[in-house]
């Protein structure tokens, strides 16, 4: 099957072969113009984009084939998370939506009148840094909340892209403003638990990690002690190089104790993201 759309960025896919055929905007030109070398660039703007392994195998192996004076990078880009065009998407995807909102989905596989809001639980350390993330649908349905797993509420109601109309048609979000704080409770209950069982679990792991640091710094002072024993120098500069080579052990696995503990402790109260809610 191949399909085109046209627009601010036009293209083209093909399920077939596994490839996206994109003309790029002004502001995709401006952001691979700094991101990619000269040669990586079309001159005319337009990229194709394959995700079938064997053929962007070939692609290689043509271009790797070419004459001095002939284009030698591939005709196709690889198509995978980390490529600058798929940064761009998503930038464009968050950007759709102001702070604080959220798209509203129509989904006719849902019971009448039921409710449901897709969140994202992180729970991070001290670092600030995820340690956890969890996709989690609180769905309402006559005034009880429910939780269920964002694969198997994909499942239940088809909520798949491409097999939704976008009816261009405001609706009434009153109801769903006035739940948006019961399904944020459901699942700050759901993420405060989990927390719990992870940061008992990561604990119990810091112990054995410092523990083995002090294992590690004793047999460190250890080495020091034998390396000063067998210096035929006088006892008073052993006395000042024994000083100050402890201090510098004690002071690098202080340090070290500190990143460990801050990179394992998770920080009590979990971060709740809104990323869309659905109606029937």
């Amino acid at each position: 099957m191949t399909a085109e759309c046209r627009g601010p960025a036009s293209f083209s896919h093909d399920d077939a072969s596994q490839t996206i055929t994109l003309n790029a905007p002004r502001d995709l030109q401006e952001r691979l113009r700094v991101t990619r070398p000269l040669e990586v660039r079309d001159e005319h703007h337009r990229y194709a984009l394959c995700a079938h392994k064997t053929r962007m195998a070939q692609a290689i192996e043509q271009a790797r084939q070419a004459r001095a004076d002939e284009e030698s990078w591939p005709a196709l880009h690889y198509l995978w998370q980390q490529h600058p065009i798929m940064d761009w998407l998503s930038d464009r995807v968050l950007t759709a939506f102001g702070r604080h909102r959220a798209p509203v989905i129509q989904c006719p596989q849902m019971i009448e009148g039921e409710q449901a809001f897709v969140l994202m639980g992180l729970i991070a350390n001290r670092k600030g840094q995820p340690l956890l993330i969890e996709w989690q649908v609180a769905v309402c349905n006559a005034g009880a909340w429910t939780l269920q797993a964002f694969p198997d509420f994909v499942a239940r109601t088809r909520l798949k892209a491409g097999t939704l109309a976008n009816r261009n048609r405001g609706l009434d979000t009153g109801a769903l403003q006035a739940n948006l704080p019961g399904a944020v409770a459901a699942m700050r209950h759901h993420m405060v638990a989990l927390q719990r069982r992870f940061a008992a679990d990561m604990t119990a792991r810091l112990s054995g990690t410092l523990a083995d640091l002090q294992r590690l710094q004793a047999r460190q002072i250890e080495q020091l002690e034998l390396r000063l024993a067998a210096n035929q120098q006088a006892e008073q500069f052993k006395k000042t190089r024994r000083e100050q080579r402890t201090q510098h052990i004690r002071k690098v696995f202080d340090e070290y104790r500190q990143w460990v503990q801050d990179s394992m402790t998770t920080e009590p109260q979990p971060f709740i993201q809104v990323l869309a809610a659905a109606v029937q």
